[in-house]
């Protein structure tokens, strides 16, 4: 009887350029939001449900797409970014070598928008059920 080596998958070794945008996206908020004060950031720059929904009934759609950026990446506090940092890089780099570059960013964006979705969607529905 023979054995048989399995094959390992072979992972090129190429620049995870999507990974170090979503890290510098991540330094980007955090360096806006630590200037100006969080609170203050968080209440002109962070998308909440009801200016979600005024945004997308006057179809404004730019600004939906710049807040959802910003509420997605925002940090609090250093400790924060330092952790997110580490999870995006130890994680990112590894699936956008496997899933190449237009899969990890399609990955990153269905996640990102995902969560905006399903809120915006239960809000709808809240309303609806309560009337």
């Amino acid at each position: 009887m023979t054995y048989v080596k399995p094959r390992q998958v072979e992972i090129a070794p190429e620049f995870p350029l999507i990974t170090v945008l979503a890290l510098l996206a991540v330094v980007f908020c955090f360096m806006q939001s630590s200037g100006v004060g969080l609170q203050w950031w968080l209440e002109h720059n962070c998308l909440s449900l009801v200016k979600l929904s005024q945004l997308i009934n006057c179809k404004d759609y730019v600004p939906v797409l710049i807040n959802i950026f910003y509420s997605s990446f925002i940090c609090a506090n250093i400790l924060q970014l330092l952790v997110s940092l580490y999870y995006i890089w130890s994680v990112g780099h590894k699936l956008e070598q496997f899933l190449e570059a237009k899969g990890f960013l399609l990955l990153l964006f269905t996640t990102l928008l995902t969560t905006w979705l399903v809120m915006f969607f239960e809000k709808k529905m809240a309303r609806r059920l309560s009337i």
